[in-house]
């Protein structure tokens, strides 16, 4: 579009703007706005006539208080449109976006609609300026944001790389927050196929393959709901060994006497706390790095905040959560709840998304772990444990689980337990879990189809999950980590949109090789940049919204007793300013109202 064209498009808008409707309505307002102030001044004038509100028999009025009245001394009622047109930028009323998308490397519609689908979202408002671009997990291409280059790191995996990337355009001075939502629905793994307990999720954008872990013991996992009973547990085979009794905090050290050398844990429900021994118990919850939501790096990192004096180890959740994951997945009454916080700093509507996302990513991991989704609900609490401060804080940045269903769980390791034989006699205490020793078979079978791409490793093809990375049609498709017993592959081809915030500048710079963030003319670079939103392209955005411009509500709330002046600001372009003055009241409509009182 020619700049001829742009100013012919601007003025076209601007005459089908009637800006008639507008000032009447605005004049309106200033008249219902009098004749409230009116109103009010009668009431008090009658008020202080009324004997019963005065002393001695006389009201105030015959006292020497003069009721005031109160009137605009001027209104101004204005409307205007204003066009502005930073032609460098492309900013225009109804004109094109800054950034040309048909150069830049062959994009799908489908992923310029994905980046673009969000732009418009409320927390965006919260910050000076925001702007989104889009990758992908193999991407080790240069970007410079605001001067400095941040890159991807291909030494890492997959999970790393992604949060790492993150950290990166967090160090940008110029750059407040930075977040990233992973859309592989497309690439997610079905017809799936395993063998020897191996499992395969889809989970948080990645497709997970997890593979047995020895155990050298018995296990067995006792809910209890009901403390009171006759009936009895056996752990053995060989008679009554205990009975769940009076509580939690009674039952817990019988059952670790009752099983000799091995080990007694618990779930206690009303307190949502771990229990490693009758007199050491845990919350159950998971702490984040600022901005940052992936329990998988989480939960093996330990942060330290210094500012506020708190250290937080999240390494000793690993195998709570891994207890409590079995849990969900044998018990079909188990019910949990994940509540999501963050500390106070950033907006409410950025900090209610992020605490989303952590519940999520806590339930996810669970999920990867066995559990069943269906006995799962995340819920997202912001900065509601913040307490009104807007400081960085750990202490309220975490994601905290509930247990909701009504049993509590003793988890029996070893010891006088044994699974073949272990049994309880009360339908309401039942054994949701007994299991010997575990030694995994090996050769495993993976096969899964993902965006129609068969992955089939058979045959013995897989022995440890180092197999399946370095599988070939692995490699030539997904970017990989493994951590602990699982694989988390990501499609290549899965888009990651990764949003940046500043409150620092209007305007954030993009920049791959020599291409500006107004050009992005190289075809070949594989970042796909969104316009950045800011007060400039707020106005635009609102000034498209605009149906019919004539329809504008004035609202006045004014207490005529205190006040002596107030304006009107009234969005769509308009404003009115007005002043209101006291002046005493008619001398004739003082007399006449103590006249007829004192009849």
């Amino acid at each position: 579009m020619s700049e001829i064209e742009k100013l012919k498009s601007a003025a076209g808008i601007l005459r089908q703007v009637d800006i008639t409707d507008m000032i009447t309505n605005l004049g309106i307002g200033i008249a219902q706005a009098q004749k409230k102030l009116d109103d009010n001044s009668i009431k008090q004038a009658i008020a202080l006539a009324d004997p019963e509100n005065g002393f001695g028999g006389k009201s105030l009025l015959e006292l020497g208080f003069i009721p005031a009245f109160y009137s605009f001394s001027y209104a101004d009622i204005s409307a205007e449109i204003e066009l502005k047109m930073r032609l460098s930028t492309g900013f225009e009323i109804g004109g094109e976006l800054n950034v040309d998308f048909t150069k830049q490397g062959g994009y799908s519609k489908d992923k310029l609609d994905y980046l673009r689908e969000d732009r418009e979202s409320k927390h965006r408002e919260e910050f000076k300026s925001s702007r989104g671009f889009l990758t992908t997990a193999d991407n080790f291409e240069e970007l410079t944001i605001n001067s400095v280059e941040v890159q991807m790191n291909d030494a890492v995996g997959v999970i790393n790389r992604l949060e790492d990337f993150g950290q990166d355009i967090r160090q940008v001075s110029t750059v407040d927050r930075a977040s990233l939502e992973v859309d592989s629905a497309k690439y997610k793994a079905t017809n799936i196929s395993t063998s020897n307990n191996a499992t395969i999720v889809n989970s948080g954008g990645y497709i997970v393959v997890s593979l047995p872990v020895a155990t050298a013991t018995d296990q067995g996992v006792l809910a209890v709901s009901e403390y009171v009973g006759a009936a009895d547990v056996d752990l053995n085979g060989a008679g009554d060994d205990f009975t769940p009794t009076t509580d939690f905090a009674a039952t817990f050290p019988l059952a670790e006497t009752k099983n000799g050398a091995g080990t007694v844990t618990g779930f206690n429900a009303a307190e949502n706390k771990y229990y490693s021994d009758a007199a050491t118990s845990t919350e159950i919850e998971v702490y984040f790095d600022f901005d940052k939501h992936d329990v998988r790096l989480a939960i093996d990192a330990t942060y330290n905040d210094a500012a506020n004096g708190v250290n937080k180890d999240n390494t000793v959740m690993k195998p709570i959560l891994l207890k409590l994951a079995k849990i969900l997945d044998e018990d079909p009454n188990a019910r949990v709840t994940i509540k999501g916080y963050t500390d106070g700093s950033g907006s409410k509507p950025y900090n209610k998304l992020l605490s989303e996302k952590r519940a999520q990513s806590l339930m996810d991991w669970l999920v990867e772990n066995g559990a069943d989704a269906g006995r799962i609900t995340p819920k997202g609490f912001g900065e509601d444990l913040a307490g009104g401060s807007s400081d960085p804080n750990l202490t309220y940045r975490k994601a905290v689980i509930e247990i909701t269903s009504d049993a509590d769980y003793f988890w029996f390791e070893g010891g006088a337990l044994d699974h073949a034989t272990a049994a309880s006699t009360q339908p309401e205490n039942p054994f949701i879990y007994l299991e010997g020793d575990i030694t995994p078979a090996g050769d495993y079978d993976i096969v899964f189809t993902s965006s129609g791409q068969l992955i089939s490793l058979t045959g013995g093809a897989v022995t440890s999950l180092a197999d399946i990375q370095n599988a070939a049609v692995v490699q030539d498709h997904f970017s990989s980590q493994i951590i602990d017993n699982s694989i988390y592959l990501m499609h290549n081809e899965s888009k990651l949109r990764y949003t940046v915030y500043s409150n620092q500048q209007e305007e954030i710079q993009f920049q791959t090789g020599s291409n500006s963030s107004e050009t992005f003319e190289d075809s070949e670079s594989k970042y796909l940049i969104d316009e950045t939103t800011n007060t400039s392209t707020r106005i635009k955005r609102d000034s498209e919204n605009i149906s019919n411009p004539s329809a504008v509500a004035v609202g006045v709330s004014v207490d005529a007793r205190y006040s002596r002046q107030f304006s009107i600001d009234v969005s769509g372009n308009a404003r009115v300013a007005a002043r209101i003055v006291a002046v005493p009241a008619p001398e004739q409509f003082t007399t006449g109202i103590s006249d007829i009182y004192n009849q």
